[in-house]
């Protein structure tokens, strides 16, 4: 299975420093949740790693250098849903989670898939609760419903490590459970899985550890509770913990 290991990572938008000296990992196995407020830097980490746009430091993908990665072994080996999902033109549900299979020799439309490539995308929309849409027009479909097709695209990869910039976004509350936990199961076969999440809750429940970014750099890692501690929620969010569990402004 395949780690992700990042050392040292700064990387530059424009004049902008928009990381700076991160050093983190991913292992098979786990969800990590990355946490942290608006422009802190979820999604430009989650690029870097993959090689979307230029870092400095050290990346590695399943122990190999990612500059040393021809891209479509880097597809292979890492699967990314970013968090602008647009789709430019009209796709089935089926066509659009088939090009999860892109990197495997597979992009096809559904209906002309390999029985395997098929089984693969199958699989991935029973998963993500989006079979229902595997034979209507991607555009007919709300936000919501277009969001279970993108994370079945996910699924469908067969990368041994899943990168998902807010998932759970257009999803009702219990899709959203449903996605975390399809995302959590993958882990649970042995996967590793990056996700950003704002619902701070939700990252608590559902996942293993949580690294939190403030102004593109690494504040803490570990365990939900030891890092959403007061402190932390004060200084980097803003709020406070109430008793019920809930959140409200510090």
């Amino acid at each position: 299975m395949s780690a992700l290991v990042l050392e040292s990572v700064s990387a530059q938008l424009g004049r902008q420093q928009a990381l700076s000296g991160v050093s983190l990992s991913v292992k098979p196995g786990e969800v990590l949740a990355l946490v942290g407020p608006n422009g802190a830097g979820k999604t430009t980490l989650m690029r870097a790693a993959l090689g979307l746009i230029p870092a400095t430091g050290t990346i590695t993908l399943g122990g190999a250098d990612l500059t040393a990665l021809a891209p479509a072994e880097r597809a292979r080996l890492a699967s990314y849903l970013a968090q602008e999902r647009s789709v430019a033109w009209s796709l089935l549900g089926g066509d659009l989670v088939a090009l999860g299979r892109y990197a495997w020799g597979g992009g096809r439309a559904y209906d002309q898939l390999e029985a395997g490539d098929r089984d693969a995308v199958d699989a991935a929309l029973e998963k993500a609760n989006a079979t229902a849409f595997r034979d209507r027009p991607v555009r007919d479909l709300s936000g919501g419903e277009q969001a279970r097709l993108h994370l079945a695209r996910l699924l469908a990869s067969s990368a041994p490590l899943l990168i998902a910039d807010e998932p759970a976004a257009a999803l009702d509350p219990r899709h959203q459970l449903d996605a975390l936990a399809a995302l959590k199961a993958e882990a649970g076969d042995g996967k590793a899985v990056l996700v950003a999440l704002h619902d701070l809750t939700l990252a608590e429940r559902m996942s293993d550890r949580i690294a939190v970014l403030d102004e593109g750099k690494l504040v803490a890692v570990g365990n939900a509770r030891s890092v959403l501690d007061d402190a932390t929620l004060s200084t980097v969010f803003r709020i406070k913990r109430r008793t019920d569990g809930g959140f409200d402004p510090a």
